[in-house]
């Protein structure tokens, strides 16, 4: 299936045009379905769905998910559109509300019918309906948006994800825009409590996103370490109350003996590194990073 660019099309609610769902059925499987639901005794396939990553999440769990899609047997025949859904958890599963945007239904491209959505959100069911378009675009988005990995930085009091909208932490971080980086998707954060380590060291923490999605996190710490034989380790045992895998002790000895622990996994890199004398400065520098893999 070639590549659509949905803004070029009218988008919305296919809910109120059934007067040509008819034409958007076949007993063949269209190639490319992503899902199949039935609907008037006919099945219908999903071949489309593009997330806009605008994944409102509230305060009491529920979030709201904006898409686009198209439904039927494309290119011959098919409905395409734009919505929210308003998730609601609810008894192990989902209650779908549902606010249509604008659509119609399409033959070869061309418009035979649109339509314009009301702005409310209406009841449209539950997640378990497997016959529920809007049920099998929550499930597509819950199979396939980027799995999270929480930082190891404060992780029980801040609860920083890599592959979460940055608004999530902005609730508890005042995440500010990095000016000096020149680019424009790096936030910063300097209202760490100062650390007490042979004099008084700032962490900074920043993130970088990616249409407001974390893709990678750093905590820096300016310190100067003693030239002493236990001075690394007793900094390790500080800030490791706040990084809890500076507890484990092989974490720790490799960051003495190599200066950097480093972990590896199909999405992401976490890395521990200790530089004496960083950037021709006098000072130490500790850098915790979690950043996700170039694709």
């Amino acid at each position: 299936m070639k590549t659509i660019n949905i803004k070029k099309i009218l988008i919305g609610c296919l809910a109120t045009i059934p007067l040509f769902a008819s034409c958007c059925t076949g007993k063949k499987t269209p190639e490319n379905t992503l899902a199949v639901f039935e609907r008037d005794g006919e099945p219908r396939y999903l071949q489309y769905v593009e997330l806009d990553n605008k994944i409102e999440p509230t305060a009491n769990g529920d979030f709201y998910l904006h898409y686009s899609f198209i439904w039927g047997n494309y290119p011959r025949c098919y409905n395409a559109g734009s919505a929210i859904l308003h998730i609601i958890p609810e008894d192990n599963m989902y209650k779908i509300e549902e606010q249509y945007i604008s659509g119609g239904t399409y033959k070869k491209d061309k418009p035979v019918e649109t339509d314009w959505g009301t702005g409310e959100f209406n009841f449209v069911g539950y997640s378990t309906d497997e016959n529920l378009l809007q049920a099998k675009i929550l499930e597509y988005y819950l199979e396939n948006k980027e799995k999270k990995i929480l930082v190891d930085y404060k992780s029980d009091t801040y609860g920083i994800s890599l592959g979460e909208d940055y608004k999530i932490s902005k609730k508890i971080i005042d995440w500010r825009y990095d000016w000096e980086s020149g680019i424009d998707s790096i936030f910063m954060f300097s209202g760490e409590p100062l650390i007490n380590y042979n004099g008084e060291w700032l962490p900074a923490l920043s993130i970088k996103t990616d249409k407001n999605i974390i893709v990678s996190f750093t905590c820096s710490i300016l310190c100067h370490l003693e030239e002493t034989e236990n001075s690394i380790e007793g900094f390790l045992n500080l800030i490791g109350k706040d990084i809890k895998k500076l507890q484990i002790d092989t974490v720790k000895q490799s960051i003495i003996s190599n200066g950097a622990f480093e972990t590896e996994t199909e999405n992401y890199i976490e890395t521990y590194k200790l530089t004496k004398k960083a950037e021709r400065l006098t000072y130490d520098l500790f850098e915790y990073t979690l950043k996700r893999k170039q694709q």
